[in-house]
């Protein structure tokens, strides 16, 4: 009978930290935004974006001709440069529609 308790217990304890955590995550904004290369600063950019550098999606080389890239994200994810390791921005909502000029950053 205690193993049952327990196992119903455990049962109950894990659907409700998996409906947290849902709840959590559902509560994260997409975030729609644009990324300009580095124009006649000559510099191709390998960008990823995720939770921290070196995870999500990786890696879209930009290159300084290319004229601009849509990109979609979770508020709270960084755009970063892998090859150089360098957090580029954190996507926040205020971002929505605006363009990131890598010029201004290389």
């Amino acid at each position: 009978m205690k193993k049952k308790l327990i196992l119903i217990g455990l049962s109950i304890s894990c659907f409700l930290f998996s409906s947290y955590t849902d709840n959590l995550a559902s509560n994260k904004k997409k975030v729609n935004f644009y990324v300009s290369g580095t124009g006649s600063k000559g510099i191709t950019v390998k960008l990823g974006i995720g939770p921290q550098i070196g995870s999500g999606s990786c890696c879209y080389p930009l290159s300084p001709s290319s004229s601009m890239v849509r990109y979609s994200a979770e508020e709270g994810d960084v755009l970063y440069d892998s090859e150089r390791n360098r957090v580029i921005v954190k996507v926040n909502t205020s971002m929505e529609g605006s363009t990131i000029n890598l010029k201004d950053f290389y």
